[in-house]
């Protein structure tokens, strides 16, 4: 009777893993990530998809550029998104209020997996919302770092 428990647990555990390795695998596959910052004399769009990160600047900075994304890299961002409620992403509240008075840009960040767009609302550059925090951290120090790149 052990052994038969075993196995089933076995092959129940095996099955749970494919399963989960399958939909990151898709996820990964499928997933766009958009950030977006800006006040009023500036703007940056950041779009991250599976190999690339692209940067789209207005203000004293003018251009689009265009960065390669490393494995490692767009694997922590997946796995970032994964621990996040998607469905709540939308009611999550900025922890302040600086946006209001151009005291710092007002962010907002948008995920994209097939026909579903998980959208923030609207907080300040540097202080998102707790529960995505990381997964918006880990978002901006890739546009940081490619903005350095550039220099």
């Amino acid at each position: 009777m052990k052994s038969l428990a075993i196995i089933l647990l076995t092959v129940l555990a095996t099955a749970v893993n494919k399963c989960s390795s399958s939909d990151t695998k898709a996820l990964k596959k499928e997933l766009v990530i958009e950030y977006d910052a800006s006040t009023r004399g500036s703007q940056s769009k950041v779009i991250i998809k599976n190999d690339s990160l692209i940067v789209m600047e207005e203000g004293r900075t003018q251009g689009v550029y265009y960065h390669k994304l490393s494995d490692q890299d767009w694997n922590a961002l997946v796995k970032e998104f994964q621990k996040i409620d998607r469905d709540k992403i939308s009611t999550y509240k900025a922890p302040t209020n600086k946006r209001a008075s151009d005291a710092a840009r007002t962010s907002q960040i948008r995920v994209l997996h097939k026909e579903n767009v998980y959208e923030s609302n609207l907080f300040d550059e540097g202080y998102p919302p707790s529960e995505i925090k990381a997964f918006v951290e880990k978002v901006t120090n890739l546009y940081i770092n490619s903005k350095k790149e550039r220099k």
